[in-house]
């Protein structure tokens, strides 16, 4: 019978000089930035899509472990391809988005679909274009620049304005009703053409909204959903609304029993 005997290994710990320690904190630190300029290109996604679809608070990731999420590969893959080539990322993006426009089927690009060769080749034609028609231009180099990804912060506060502003107009429609009741009729027959996040500051609403029975609700709900998982738009949300109605001096909610 064969005896086995253990081998033992005498580990010795691997040390780093000091340029090395230095090299490997440039690492870490870059793939933090690597990682913060992928989700930023996946904000500017979110936002393009909103524009064409006329949704709040659209997202391509999980709200949290969105690295583990499927899209993000696809986010991952734009970056690095548009970093190899020198492209503008977002531009690339905003390229993809106008490309699709002319599709029958959906009209914006899905995130698995940004870059094949069709996009990459529509994107150096793209490119070219914009060469050619500000060649003169001084300001065609900020046109080889994509556009500001607007923060979700400031899309809460833009929408909730645009919102108490339909409110307004209704009230001042209707001057014979109520503050209050000129409000909630307002908000209840013209609910389709408020934000979410608006809807969501009015409490009524949320137990209204279970009975309106039309396609567009399901996004409205799916929105309060997201807006319940996250705290900080909802203190946006709060805040806004708050400051908002009593700069345009509007009523407060009605109280249903």
């Amino acid at each position: 019978m064969i005896k086995r005997v253990p081998i033992k290994v005498n580990r010795k710990p691997i040390k780093l000089n000091s340029n090395q320690k230095i090299q490997m904190k440039i690492w870490e630190a870059m793939e933090i930035t690597r990682e913060d300029d992928i989700y930023e290109l996946s904000q500017h996604y979110n936002m393009l899509m909103m524009e064409v679809t006329n949704k709040a608070g659209y997202n391509s990731l999980s709200l949290s472990g969105y690295t583990e999420h499927k899209n993000w590969i696809h986010f991952e893959s734009v970056y690095e391809i548009c970093r190899m080539k020198g492209w503008d990322a977002k531009l690339y993006l905003e390229a993809q988005f106008e490309r699709s426009r002319t599709w029958t089927k959906f009209k914006y690009p899905f995130p698995n679909t940004l870059y094949s060769t069709k996009a990459m080749k529509y994107f150096m034609a793209y490119l070219g274009d914009i060469k050619i028609k500000y060649k003169q231009d001084v300001a065609g180099r900020k046109k080889e620049r994509g556009k500001e990804t607007k923060e979700l912060r400031s899309r809460v506060i833009e929408e909730i304005v645009k919102s108490v502003e339909r409110v307004l107009d209704f009230i001042e429609a209707n001057r014979r009703m109520e503050g209050e009741q000129a409000k909630a009729m307002a908000i209840f027959n013209h609910w389709e053409q408020m934000s979410p996040f608006y809807l969501w500051s009015i409490p009524w609403f949320h137990d209204v909204m279970k009975d309106i029975d039309v396609k567009k609700i399901e996004d409205y709900k799916r929105e309060f959903d997201r807006i319940g998982s996250s705290k900080s738009i909802q203190r946006t949300i709060e805040e806004t609304v708050q400051r908002v109605e009593e700069t345009f001096r509007l009523p407060g909610n009605m109280q249903f029993k």
